[in-house]
């Protein structure tokens, strides 16, 4: 027919790369005052700020403040070891500055020299997970 292409011209499939699903974790990095006063903290808490190695994706970041309860007396009867202090969770891209400030409950058993830990935790939407975990102390 005239005006129709020759048979096979201009007609070249291009094969598309095929990627698999995301396997690999966020890498999560932390700025924090590794030292704090024992009344500011008691005040306002901690502030730090996360970032994710993931720069376009929404990630989904909980961050838990995490103290150590070494006597029964100071607390209720059941809180023995590790002690929820503080929690949150939001979602974010690139980085986030967030604050958490410990329970009224427990600001008062706070003690100077006590180590807080700070554990943040970051999903991605493939549901990958990185944890980081540092140690905070009250001067």
């Amino acid at each position: 027919m005239a005006g129709c292409p020759a048979q096979g011209a201009g007609l070249t499939v291009v094969p598309v790369p095929v990627t698999g699903p995301d396997l690999t974790a966020p890498k999560v990095g932390l700025s924090y005052t590794k030292v704090i006063k024992l009344r500011t903290f008691r005040r306002s808490g901690i502030a730090f700020t996360v970032f994710s190695s993931d720069k376009t994706v929404q990630d989904t970041l909980t961050a838990e403040m995490i103290g150590r309860v070494r006597s029964i007396k100071s607390f209720s009867t059941a809180a023995v070891g590790d002690l929820l202090l503080a929690s949150r969770s939001t979602r974010f891209v690139g980085r986030k500055r967030l604050r958490l400030e410990p329970s009224k409950r427990y600001r008062a058993h706070l003690r100077k020299g006590q180590h807080i830990r700070l554990r943040v935790i970051v999903n991605d939407p493939a549901r990958n997970r990185a944890t980081k975990i540092v140690r905070i102390r009250l001067k």
